[in-house]
């Protein structure tokens, strides 16, 4: 973990103070930053959201069993639930009717449930243009 001044808005404080945060899994290098506040702690607690949600969006792991499909994103549960997610997605290249039945639920919910989380949603669309397959959309 590291601190460091953020430049941006927030005032005359911003700069003065050593509160953006910077970590960094030393096992993936793998790094998220965090400026989004003033303040050192929320920044860390925000950092590390970041960061469990990258490593399961990066890293595959083993088989996980979620008892529901919708988890809040307040959850601690998220990045798991966000792993799930995208192992599913690499089993079916990325087709989305074909992983929501996997996971038990319709295209439509699904992609309500990506749509909650725009780094979530980014990652899908790069990864289906990859396969070839057309962008997702959604209108709220």
């Amino acid at each position: 973990m590291e601190n460091f001044q953020a430049s941006g808005p927030g005032g005359q404080k911003r700069n003065r103070k050593f509160s953006a945060v910077r970590i960094t899994h030393k096992s993936t290098n793998l790094s998220v930053i965090s400026t989004e506040t003033r303040s050192r702690s929320n920044n860390l607690r925000i950092a590390l959201k970041k960061l469990r949600i990258k490593l399961a969006i990066e890293i595959r792991g083993p088989n996980i069993s979620l008892n529901r499909l919708k988890i809040a994103l307040s959850n601690p549960m998220y990045p798991l639930w966000v792993a799930l997610l995208f192992d599913t997605l690499w089993k079916y290249k990325f087709r989305i009717s074909e992983t929501a039945e996997s996971l038990n639920t319709s295209t439509g919910k699904l992609i309500k449930l990506i749509a909650r989380d725009s780094n979530i949603w980014k990652t899908i669309n790069y990864n289906r243009e990859n396969f070839e397959l057309k962008k997702l959309t959604f209108s709220k």
